[in-house]
């Protein structure tokens, strides 16, 4: 015999349904059989068996039949996109999930400060990690599309048939036959085989009802070609349609463009939003590491010298040069005004006094510890500052007020420890071995003093 047709398969099968449902111990009305039906969001099933029970809802069993020239129902075909997806999301996921852990215990040192570095490394572990993990998924099951179990799972029925003729597949050992017999496993499916002499081979038979895995499958009308078209025409327009679409783009290019075979394919919205989810708290980590970048102070001797050697490049390159100074707005229109610019009065005359280097005043007392003990204390180390004051009174007057107001601080001669600091600075007890920490500290000195209504600036230096 030749190869056998769908149509011979459907009825073939339909005989052996009778067959097998005649004796049904809950059947109570006749056999009705249905060929070539159609029922809403593109489903199509090839026949139908159905009767009434005592007690029980309408029993319907769907066949699904496939010929040799339709194996591509039941051979299964790697979703590549989905799986690559899936990597992508899980990738995402995971190296945000790094990073929150890096950025929280910070170690990120060597990337603050760069942020295109930072990107730079991560989009490259991204890809490494994305393609790894797709080599790792793409064997599963989930990326095993065959288009027959997925119709099915698109609607409820009492049981559902897969048949298929003798010469679709070349054997029982085959990878898309052993795919397709442990799907049907999987979904509660019989499977059945039509030989060369139209026999029925029985390689599975279908689940008991009420399976856990068939419960969320929707019910579904299906309608004759003529029930559909005068019940649902705009279905039927949309349908042809699709079909006429999908017909030109193939004349066009060759190719199946709009391939019925996977109109049942997985949504990737939930892997769209996972990575943008993930993307975003990146981001927001990345900024907020952005900011923690350490703060860079100028050596003074170092600029004094660069700038001595910008003046002196400038002065070959254009011989006589001008530099302009922005008068203070007010100096420019009232010559007898004194400009704000001008921050220390000529009268106050440098200190001198290399006694004085660390001081505290403790009821009123001035202790303080020379120059040389206080530098030895502090080398190499962080303190944190606030104001510049050029009188002692003044000097002592402001430590007792913050005394007073629960605000432990002390005093530096700033010309022990920084170049031309002919100045006393109020220095916080705290002496820190880190940048970082110390920039944290004199953050929350500062919102603390003027929280409570000193307005002093405050600022973090390394005494070298």
């Amino acid at each position: 015999m030749g190869p056998i047709t769908e149509s011979r398969i459907t009825e073939i099968v339909l005989l052996f349904l009778r067959a097998r449902y005649k004796y049904h111990p809950l059947r109570s009305g006749n056999i009705e059989f249905k060929t070539n039906l159609k029922g809403s969001g593109y489903l199509f099933v090839d026949g139908t068996v159905s009767f009434t029970r005592d007690g029980a809802p309408d029993f319907l069993a769907s066949i699904e039949a496939t010929d040799y020239l339709k194996r591509d129902e039941l051979w299964f075909r790697v979703l590549w996109e989905l799986a690559a997806w899936d990597a992508l999301a899980g990738s995402t996921m995971a190296l945000s999930a790094i990073f929150a852990y890096m950025h929280f215990s910070d170690h990120l040192g060597p990337f603050k400060g760069n942020p295109w570095l930072l990107t730079g490394a991560g989009c490259l572990l991204l890809a490494v990690a994305t393609w790894l993990v797709f080599l790792a998924i793409r064997p599963f099951r989930r990326y095993r599309y065959i288009y027959a179990i997925e119709q099915f799972k698109r609607y409820e029925a009492t049981e559902q048939w897969v048949a298929f003729a003798w010469d679709v597949f070349p054997g029982y050992t085959v990878p898309v036959f052993t795919e397709l017999r442990e799907q049907c496993v999987l979904n509660g499916l019989g499977l059945l085989e039509v030989d060369r002499e139209g026999k029925v081979k029985m390689h599975l038979s279908p689940a008991r009802e009420g399976m856990p895995a068939r419960k969320n499958r929707r019910v579904v009308h299906f309608f004759s070609e003529r029930e559909w078209s005068l019940r649902l025409p705009q279905q039927t327009k949309a349908l042809d349609l699709r079909e006429k679409t999908g017909a030109l783009l193939e004349r066009w290019t060759g190719k199946k463009v709009l391939n019925d075979l996977f109109r049942f394919k997985r949504p990737i919205l939930g892997q769209v939003a996972l990575i943008a989810v993930s993307a975003s708290l990146t981001l927001g980590l990345m900024v907020r590491e952005y900011g923690k970048r350490p703060v860079v102070y100028e050596r003074e001797k170092a600029y004094e010298r660069l700038m001595l050697a910008k003046k002196q490049e400038l002065e070959r390159a254009s011989g006589e040069f001008f530099i302009p100074v922005l008068q203070d707005s007010v100096y420019a229109f009232n010559k007898n005004a004194m400009p704000y610019l001008q921050i220390v009065p000529d009268s106050i005359p440098p200190w001198e006094n290399t006694d004085l280097g660390w001081i505290t005043f403790d009821g009123g007392k001035l202790k303080s510890l020379p120059c040389e003990e206080a530098y030895l204390q502090f080398r190499g180390r962080y303190i944190v500052t606030a104001g510049l004051f050029f009188d002692m009174e003044y000097l002592k007057t402001m430590i007792e007020r913050l005394q007073k107001a629960g605000i432990q601080v002390n005093a530096i001669w700033g010309a022990c420890f920084f170049d031309r600091s002919n100045y006393f600075m109020l220095v916080f007890p705290e002496i820190f071995d880190q940048a970082e920490a110390a920039q944290r500290a004199a953050v929350q000195i500062s919102t603390s003093l003027y929280g409570q209504g000193f307005n002093l600036t405050t600022s973090f230096v390394q005494v070298e």
